[in-house]
């Protein structure tokens, strides 16, 4: 009788654990006990029962391993399948092979299997067919895990910095070094950054609850906006004074526009008085000279 009993509460006890019942936590020092508590009841429970608890043990393991794994290829099937049924230039088939692709590439070992079908959904979601998705998927994995960011938030983001800069899917590792370069070299985060290049490439800013502080925000996307000139090999024009001080800006900036004060938004209109950017007769940098309004 103490055997059956012994049995059948570590076969609860497995089932517990294995469906996630009772979960292995480290968030506290308490939890922690409890943890190592339940593991040790565990094994005492296994050599008490002798070969008994190691056959239950093996055996309730491989159920749990069987029906994860039948539930882990129904979850990334639906997501394939929705990537395919979502994605303009794409079929089930070929979202499959991509991932299945993903499984060889080192670039996304350190991503879980459904991340990884998330993240051929996301690019497919953008109208993105199977080489392109190929060759955006790898510096966006590589990305995520350098600085620590969410591949899935990053995706359509980078997909966007693609297409507003111009540039080809077959250009995306370029666009990964910009973009690792840009960050290295400014005193930000990498998704303030990713932010600010969205922002100078003409995105709009971002959203207000994103927490971004505003002045940070505009001294990234004023680092992003030097950076991307000077990679392009264009000759800036440096602002002397006034609301854009020290920004490096192109030639046709809209800043220097002779009535560039006329369509201020509402802040720097209330924080700086009217006037326009003359630019020198070397052409490489303009003063700020105030003007009266109706001139």
């Amino acid at each position: 009788m103490e055997t059956l009993v012994g049995a059948v509460a570590l076969v609860i006890s497995l089932i517990g654990l294995w469906t996630g019942r009772r979960r292995l936590e480290v968030s506290s020092a308490w939890a922690t006990f409890l943890s190592v508590f339940d593991v040790a009841i565990n094994i005492i429970s296994v050599a008490a029962l002798g070969w008994l608890g190691v056959v239950i043990f093996v055996a309730i393991s491989l159920i749990a391993l069987l029906a994860w794994s039948i539930v882990l290829a129904i979850k990334k099937q639906s997501i394939l399948i929705s990537a395919a049924v979502q994605g303009a230039d794409i079929s089930r088939e070929e979202a499959e092979e991509i991932w299945e692709w993903m499984k060889e590439e080192k670039s996304f070992a350190a991503i879980p299997p459904l991340v990884r079908a998330e993240l051929v959904k996301a690019l497919a979601m953008k109208a993105r067919n199977r080489q392109e998705i190929q060759a955006m998927a790898v510096p966006i994995a590589q990305l995520s895990l350098i600085f620590d960011c969410d591949s899935l938030w990053l995706a359509p983001r980078f997909d966007q910095l693609l297409r507003l800069y111009g540039h080809e899917a077959g250009e995306a590792v370029e666009v990964a070094d910009t973009l690792t370069a840009s960050t290295q070299l400014a005193p930000a985060t990498f998704e303030e950054m990713v932010e600010a290049m969205l922002t100078a490439g003409g995105a709009g800013a971002p959203d207000a609850d994103n927490g971004i502080d505003d002045d940070q925000f505009y001294e990234n996307l004023r680092a992003t906006t030097e950076l991307q000139i000077r990679e392009d090999g264009e000759d800036g024009v440096r602002l002397n004074g006034g609301p854009m001080d020290g920004w490096l800006v192109l030639k046709n900036a809209p800043s220097l526009a002779a009535d560039w004060h006329k369509t201020w938004p509402s802040a720097m209109a209330e924080e700086h008085e009217p006037g326009r950017y003359a630019v020198s007769e070397s052409g490489t940098w303009a003063e700020w000279v105030p003007v009266t309004l109706g001139s």
